[in-house]
């Protein structure tokens, strides 16, 4: 895991701290932080699961990508936009979370975040697309 303060996204800080297991799905863990510090796990998204952290991490982690971007890695930049719309299909999270994550894409110069994006609104597209209101989103 990393922080604001250890911005530590080397390929040498992706150990696990903690093995998921066929009897243990899930984990939540409590973590003690600064109060306005954010937190990433899964860094590089070397682990094939999802994160969901709670909504003052995710604002906060809305917050860095508005102020720079660039101090997270473009892997979990990627990561962070597709847990949070995979998160929000399963209504775990409210769908303004993952768009309002995604507005600072007009910033963004890396491919991978943008495929991200790019892939999780061509889902909805498609969702959408089954809808009685599907006009309305061709036009």
């Amino acid at each position: 895991m990393t922080d604001a303060n250890h911005k530590d996204f080397s390929e040498n800080n992706t150990a696990p701290v903690v093995w998921l297991t066929p009897k243990k799905s899930s984990m939540k863990r409590r973590l003690l932080t600064e109060p306005n510090q954010w937190i990433i796990a899964n860094i590089r998204a070397t682990g094939y699961y999802r994160v969901n952290y709670d909504r003052q991490n995710w604002e906060l982690l809305q917050q860095q990508l508005k102020k720079d971007h660039r101090i997270i890695d473009p892997i979990n930049r990627a990561h962070l936009i597709d847990d949070a719309f995979a998160l929000a299909a399963t209504k775990t999270l409210p769908y303004t979370l993952p768009f309002d994550l995604i507005r600072y894409l007009q910033n963004e110069q890396h491919y991978v975040p943008w495929t991200s994006a790019l892939g999780s609104l061509s889902y909805i597209g498609r969702m959408f697309s089954f809808t009685m209101n599907h006009g309305r989103y061709k036009v």
